[in-house]
């Protein structure tokens, strides 16, 4: 992976998805295009190291490897602590104009990880009962005034929006904030925050 990032030395976009097990509709007996060459953490770590100055546009998709709902790496975290291990993101705050990013909710630890250049983000795969705290949601909403001066636009989506829908409202209410809710079509806006802010839930 490292000799393809130094093949491009001014690299502006990148985008890494690791297909699921039903790519090809379980027809093949074996797959190797479902097993990533890299880890999340790694992976970030080359892009930052080669491309800091370049990098526009990222896009990146474990699909359900390095699950950090599996038993083996809640365990991992209680004894080590979830920023110390290959399955999470790096930090791309040192990204010097990378402004649009799309990746994993649950592998992105902390919102200060963020570059400060950053326009759009969409975070995916977010189980809103059990992986949006309220403190994270907070957080979310004050992105532009703390990490993110840019931030034009913030999409999280994931499943089962209406097991976090009463937290959610109680936060926008706590401060004095307007949504609007479309729980039939799973979609919640976040109103007048001076970005576009959506938590959209899959239904499919």
């Amino acid at each position: 992976m490292r000799q393809a990032l130094e093949a491009c030395p001014r690299l502006e976009t990148f985008k890494f998805v690791v297909p699921d097990d039903n790519r090809h509709g379980g027809m093949l007996p074996v797959d190797i295009g479902i097993h990533p060459l890299v880890t999340p953490r790694d992976l970030g770590i080359a892009l930052l190291e080669k491309h800091k100055a370049t990098l526009k546009t990222l896009e990146l998709h474990f699909n359900s490897y390095y699950d950090m709902r599996s038993a083996e790496f809640q365990e991992d975290m209680l004894l080590y602590g979830q920023d110390s291990f290959h399955y999470v993101y790096p930090s791309f705050r040192d990204f010097e104009v990378l402004s649009h990013v799309t990746i994993q909710f649950e592998k992105l630890t902390s919102l200060c990880h963020l570059p400060e250049s950053l326009k759009y983000l969409k975070l995916q795969d977010c189980q809103f009962g059990a992986d949006l705290s309220e403190d994270r949601l907070r957080g979310m909403l004050k992105l532009k005034d703390i990490w993110c001066p840019r931030i034009e636009q913030l999409s999280l989506q994931g499943f089962n929006v209406s097991e976090a829908i009463d937290m959610i409202r109680e936060v926008a209410s706590s401060l004095d904030m307007q949504i609007s809710e479309f729980l039939g079509r799973g979609l919640v806006w976040f109103l007048n925050l001076g970005f576009d802010m959506e938590i959209r839930c899959d239904l499919s």
